[in-house]
């Protein structure tokens, strides 16, 4: 009877141990998981940032070739006009963007 109850103690502490343990992981699991949800919400951002930035040169772009067909405007090609809104841009994302800057990494 002895051996049966200490038995029994053992079962219930080997099973109170294991809980413990998976829920420990279980608990570094949802860390991870919110982790690379956040960077994944990071990353969607700067992406989105990114196709906003290229639809406003690419609207700023057409209404400037609009432009010069309508005034006739003959000394600058809308190419060049195109180069110098690239690189303003440029210049706004490089100086102004902030030191936290986010880099995708393809690995």
């Amino acid at each position: 009877m002895a051996a049966e109850r200490l038995f029994v103690r053992v079962c219930f502490l080997l099973v109170l141990l294991f809980t413990i343990v998976e829920t420990k992981k279980d608990d570094a699991d949802r860390a991870k998981e919110k982790a690379a949800a956040e960077k994944e919400k990071k990353y969607n951002t700067i992406d989105t940032v990114f196709l906003l930035v290229m639809m406003f040169l690419l609207i700023i772009t057409v209404l400037t070739v609009w432009l010069f067909k309508v005034k006739r405007f003959r000394f600058l090609h809308e190419t060049g006009v195109c180069m110098i809104y690239g690189m303003a841009i440029g210049f706004l994302i490089k100086y102004i963007g902030g030191e936290n800057r986010v880099f995708h990494n393809s690995t």
